[in-house]
């Protein structure tokens, strides 16, 4: 899944490389919304990035799922 960010770069899934303007979320942290509410908010960088990945990502999916 390719989603266009902010006009500039892309919100991709973990399939993606990591490349210039191509944001996927950090592999082997948390990623998903159920797993923060479970276990509490995110604590090192990484899973913050993640949490705000997942948010925007299912933001995305309900945009395009009401449109």
């Amino acid at each position: 899944m390719l989603f266009l960010f902010a006009g500039k770069c892309y919100l991709v899934d973990a399939g993606y490389p990591n490349e210039f303007r191509y944001f996927d979320p950090y592999k082997d942290k948390r990623y998903y919304l159920q797993e923060f509410r479970r276990r509490g908010q995110p604590s090192r960088r990484e899973e913050v990035f993640n949490h705000a990945h997942s948010s925007l990502r299912n933001m995305i999916k309900h945009y395009f799922g009401a449109w």
